[in-house]
């Protein structure tokens, strides 16, 4: 893969089932997609126009401007390209065929958000990203220690 057109035909191919809606700013490539199983929350496919970095995020629907929430930045810049491309797909693989939840935990110094999906029987966790509260950061207000999104 050489540049962000190739990314979006690459997915396009590969997840026909998908809409992904082209939101793309600047020289970025900006995907944006739901899937069947996602209620609180949609996704985001960032890039760069060299595919060096692309970053999955997951937005809250009901939240005007940004906030700091799931996502995983796959750098493909690190020498492992094959191995983090792989990766990234394997991610994509996940949150498009499963059932998926964040749960969004609040900390004494972190909120942390993970990433889960349904497997037939039990909920497995596939990724987590923290944030530390004392950052710049804004995150979605929770009054419970613990919030799950679907």
């Amino acid at each position: 893969m050489t540049n962000i057109l190739d990314l979006k035909k690459q997915l396009e191919e590969k997840y026909p089932q998908i809409k992904f809606l082209d939101i793309s700013k600047f020289d970025n490539l900006i995907l944006e997609f739901s899937t069947v199983f996602q209620k609180d929350y949609f996704y985001l496919i960032f890039s760069t126009y060299d595919c060096t970095l692309i970053d999955i995020s997951a937005q809250l629907k009901d939240l005007s401007g940004p906030h700091y929430f799931w996502h995983n930045v796959f750098n493909l810049n690190s020498g492992h390209n094959k191995n983090t491309l792989n990766q990234f797909f394997e991610t994509l693989d996940i949150i498009t065929s499963h059932n998926t939840r964040i749960i969004q935990k609040r900390n004494i110094i972190t909120q942390s958000f993970d990433l889960q999906y349904y497997d037939d029987i039990f909920w497995k966790s596939h990724y987590q990203n923290n944030g530390f509260i004392f950052s710049k950061l804004i995150f979605p207000a929770t009054k419970a220690r613990k919030m799950i999104y679907e």
